[in-house]
């Protein structure tokens, strides 16, 4: 859904002409909440950037070391069994 654009415009009857500054805009709410926020805090928060999401980080040296010798204990574990002793045994959720 998009957003009203009423107070977009450069029109004397918009909102941020009515009080005269984007504070005094951002303050009434006629703004979307994150330009509000922007305005009001001064700046935007610093995102994040670099490193590895979480999401596609891979399997290190030692947790496939530790499912090797898992399955060279016991070559009938069960990918969850395997999944638990990793949890237990190095913290690791999988």
């Amino acid at each position: 859904m998009p957003y009203p654009t009423n107070f977009v415009t450069t029109h004397s009857n918009s909102p941020s002409n009515a009080f005269g500054t984007c504070t005094a805009t951002a303050e009434t709410g006629a703004l979307p909440l994150v330009t509000r926020r922007a305005i009001l805090q001064g700046e935007t928060p610093p995102r994040p950037r670099g490193g590895v999401r979480s999401s596609s980080v891979k399997m290190t040296v030692e947790v496939m070391a530790k499912l090797e010798e898992y399955l060279e204990e016991d070559c009938r574990f069960t990918l969850t069994a395997m999944c638990d002793k990793l949890l237990s045994d190095m913290g690791v959720v999988v």
